[in-house]
């Protein structure tokens, strides 16, 4: 005969010691999307198990996350032309995910590029993996086009708006791809 799951039970701690009450939730559909209010930066740790009309599952094992705020928007973006190229220097956001003050390392930024030249609109977009270097080099952009370039980081919690557009022009011809 089959059971229908009735409710989940969650536990929440500080710690890996589970010290708080059980929370019930009753089950509306076939799976289960759970929010909690804790405070940025807090640590938990949680379990759940499943409940039906016949009996109680053993708890999983526990899991753990951090709260985190969305990072802010990067500051002193500023695109200049050295050597032919186009630089695009920016500096870390104030808040990066715990808060004004607090670090919190970034993932990775996103470069949006768009073109005066472009008769279609078409926007190209870079992500740069390594955070730690505080400029980067555009290339492959065409001759006496103007280009604006907006930046936005990335944290656990997800991307930040971006910043707002510098725009440069491009001052050689180049037949390399955008890095």
């Amino acid at each position: 005969m089959l059971r229908w799951i009735i409710r989940y039970e969650l536990q929440f701690a500080d710690d890996a010691d589970i010290i708080c009450n059980v929370e019930q939730i009753s089950v509306p559909g076939h799976f289960l999307e759970y929010r909690a209010q804790f405070a940025i930066g807090d640590a938990k740790f949680a379990r759940i198990r499943a409940v039906n009309d016949a009996a109680v599952s053993d708890w999983s094992n526990l899991s753990s996350a951090t709260a985190f705020l969305l990072p802010g928007v990067p500051q002193n973006v500023k695109a200049t032309n050295e050597n032919m190229i186009i630089v695009l220097a920016y500096t870390s956001p104030d808040q990066t995910g715990l808060g004004v003050g607090q670090s919190w390392p970034l993932l990775s930024y996103e470069i949006l590029i768009n073109s005066t030249c472009s008769s279609n609109g078409h926007e190209r977009r870079i992500q740069a993996q390594n955070i730690l270097l505080p400029r980067l080099i555009i290339q492959g952009l065409s001759k006496g086009c103007i280009y604006s370039f907006r930046v936005r980081p990335e944290n656990f919690a997800g991307w930040s708006s971006f910043s707002k557009p510098v725009f440069e022009m491009a001052l050689s011809l180049s037949s390399l791809q955008i890095i």
